[in-house]
């Protein structure tokens, strides 16, 4: 994916003042643009018209009135315009905690059916130390979740005495038996519905620590980008990832909105390069002095009016 695409409504003038609505899809790094639907308007003119080619040899006056789905009058058209989301994932859009339980718990008991002299290698203070061995002589793993499951799995199966080749074969597939259970998940009331209403409205990109499967979830169909630790090099609260989105969608910080749970990793990381930011204070059981959010919600279904409300300041900033 070379860009982020966003929505935009133009209205063709014709004879007498009325014209149709026509609703376009293009690319932010693309010049062409593709017309989705036409539906009659009788709005006139409300802007300097310009001419849309939307196809060869073919020229309309046009007048915007819309941007990512939002009505926009001609002094709102001049200011900067929200065109991108980034969302952080777990504890965003759902509770990892119960997820990594479970998950877990299926992977033990597979290990326990599979290689039961491994079990105990998998108790609690035996893990640990394996955990700290793994961090001190596999620096090169330390910010990518997957691989460094893989070679604590592949640690303890070795000192279970499995051989080099059959360790490595039964870390990876155990792994994938955790793996799944981790891509498992219950997404926040509401949580799809939001993301489906600002998809239509907003390009949306994923920013996460961990190593969630958005097509595993399902939900992949809503976001144009997916960055992580994993992909970038270095987790949140560093900018690589914040970053890069901005230049995958072709936008200014001033232009996103970042959505998260974590006072330092997502509110203040992203408000350090210069998006506008939404805390999702779940509840509010995080002290609020935390961080400086442009807004703060306590309930995802707050999502959508805070958005709209950055949004609005942003047009008329």
């Amino acid at each position: 994916m070379s860009g982020c695409s966003s929505y935009l409504s133009l209205t063709h003038n014709v004879a007498g003042g009325n014209g149709f609505t026509q609703h376009l899809f293009f690319s932010d790094t693309s010049p062409q643009s593709a017309a989705l639907h036409s539906t009659p308007s009788p709005r006139r003119a409300m802007a300097a018209p310009g001419r849309y080619k939307s196809s060869p040899g073919f020229a309309a006056p046009f007048t915007i009135q819309y941007a990512h789905g939002s009505f926009l009058s001609p002094s709102a058209a001049e200011g900067p315009m929200i065109k991108l989301i980034t969302f952080d994932l777990d504890n965003t859009l759902w509770d990892i905690n119960p997820v990594i339980v479970a998950a877990e718990k299926a992977m033990r008991a597979w290990v326990s059916e599979h290689i039961p002299e491994a079990v105990a290698h998998l108790e609690m203070d035996r893990l640990q130390d394996v955990y700290k061995r793994v961090r001190e002589h596999h620096p090169e793993v330390k910010h990518h979740p997957t691989n460094f499951r893989k070679k604590l799995l592949y640690q303890v199966f070795t000192e279970a005495s499995l051989s080099h080749d059959r360790a490595l074969t039964m870390s990876e597939q155990a792994f994938q038996v955790f793996y799944e259970g981790r891509n498992t998940i219950t997404l926040f009331h509401q949580a799809e519905d939001i993301l489906d209403t600002l998809a239509k409205r907003y390009p949306l990109v994923a920013l996460t620590n961990g190593n969630a499967n958005l097509e595993m979830i399902g939900i992949d169909r809503y976001f144009q980008a997916h960055f992580s630790a994993e992909t970038e090099g270095q987790p949140k609260p560093h900018e690589a990832m914040f970053r890069r989105a901005l230049e995958h969608c072709g936008v200014t910080a001033q232009q996103a909105i970042h959505v998260g749970d974590h006072p330092k990793e997502d509110v203040e990381a992203a408000r350090a390069v210069g998006y506008h930011t939404v805390w999702f204070n779940q509840d509010g059981g995080q002290d609020p002095d935390l961080c400086h959010p442009t807004r703060e919600i306590r309930q995802l279904e707050e999502l959508l009016p805070a958005v709209e409300a950055i949004a609005a300041d942003a047009r008329s900033s």
